[in-house]
């Protein structure tokens, strides 16, 4: 007789090969959502645009959730540039807005998402391309 430990493993297992990545994921990250069309105003047009999955894209596009759909989009490249260094001691004699970021994702093109003084903020980068 089975033991019941053997059935729990066995639908584990199972389990975990159904949750396996999709081994066409396309390298890159989504773009945040910022600016998108409210789900009403998007016809029926567009939603036939839409996509599942990475491999539903062409060429390098991602499938990536926007608005009120999944579309192909053109994905993120990882920032790995480091932040740029700042002297300590200015930040007492500096006022300086709240920040403005909390991921490299939501900074535009090769800035990233840095800690200055006493907060984060889209900071350019030490090497730029």
């Amino acid at each position: 007789m089975i033991s019941f430990s053997l059935i729990v493993l066995g639908l584990s297992l199972c389990f975990l090969g159904a949750r396996a990545t999709d081994p066409a994921e396309k390298p890159g990250s989504c773009p945040l959502d910022v600016d998108y069309p409210r789900c009403d105003s998007v016809n029926a047009k567009n939603q036939d645009n839409g996509c599942q999955k990475d491999s539903d894209c062409e060429g390098d596009r991602k499938c990536c959730f926007s608005g009120c759909q999944k579309q192909c989009l053109l994905p993120l490249k990882a920032k790995l540039d480091p932040c740029p260094s700042y002297d300590p001691s200015i930040c007492a004699v500096i006022l300086l807005p709240p920040g403005n970021c909390h991921m490299d994702n939501q900074c535009q093109g090769t800035e990233r998402c840095c800690f200055y003084c006493v907060d984060y903020y889209c900071r350019r980068t030490v090497i730029e391309n």
